[in-house]
């Protein structure tokens, strides 16, 4: 089994693009309501693992990710971290992020910062709708909850085989996320895959193979 915990919207549509690259496996992808907008809201609502399960958690979701780990080593058969991050504060100045937090975030600042310049209009689109149907509030407040956050602690403590994947030209997640992760945990497992902040949708069959790759991998 295959979990899915998303990114700053938490809405779920975008996971169309990796859902259809993993085909047939058996997967559980979640959504977050607007007012999940803490980490202790995002455990209650995810609730534990399944036995065997791959956890994949992208930007915003790791800290959370990292706690599910944690609690349950035992039930965890892996975890793939996306665009992640540990500690906070990990954001551009909010002058940059201000346009993402529109009803319809301009198509310019999501090609800037999310999806790449490359991206096609159709991905574009999906991301104004699944940003736009949050509110604003909502995205600020878990803005605010990713900067106070350190997982730092409980990821050292992962015994399980842990994939961190970073994207070349990720514009929102610093290279230091990835810095602290390496220092954090010897055994961490550090792939770079060319592409923007939202690598799950705009290289979802590059993250797949990796996903099935971490599933396989032995024990530490």
């Amino acid at each position: 089994m295959i979990w899915l915990l998303p990114g700053m919207d938490a809405t779920g549509l975008l996971w169309g693009p990796l859902l259809e690259a993993l085909g047939e496996r058996k997967v559980r992808a979640f959504a977050y309501p607007a007012d999940v907008v803490t980490y202790a809201r995002v455990l209650e609502h995810v609730g534990p693992p399944d036995d065997g399960t791959v956890l994949v958690s992208e930007s915003f979701s790791t800290p959370a990710a990292v706690a599910i780990a944690r609690a349950h080593p035992e039930r965890v058969r892996a975890l793939v971290i996306v665009a992640g991050f540990l500690r906070g504060p990990w954001v551009p100045p909010a002058a940059v992020l201000r346009p993402l937090l529109g009803i319809r975030p301009p198509a310019l600042a999501l090609r800037a910062l999310m999806v790449g310049w490359e991206a096609p209009d159709e991905l574009v689109a999906l991301v104004q709708r699944a940003v736009g149907s949050v509110p604003a509030w909502t995205l600020a407040a878990r803005l605010r909850e990713a900067a106070r956050t350190d997982a730092r602690a409980a990821f050292s403590a992962l015994r399980m085989p842990v994939l961190w994947v970073r994207a070349t030209r990720d514009r929102l997640i610093t290279a230091r996320a990835t810095r602290e992760a390496r220092a954090s945990l010897a055994a961490l497992d550090v792939r770079v895959v060319d592409g923007p902040h939202l690598l799950a949708q705009a290289r979802p069959r590059e993250l797949a193979e990796l996903i099935t790759q971490a599933e396989r991998a032995p024990r530490p």
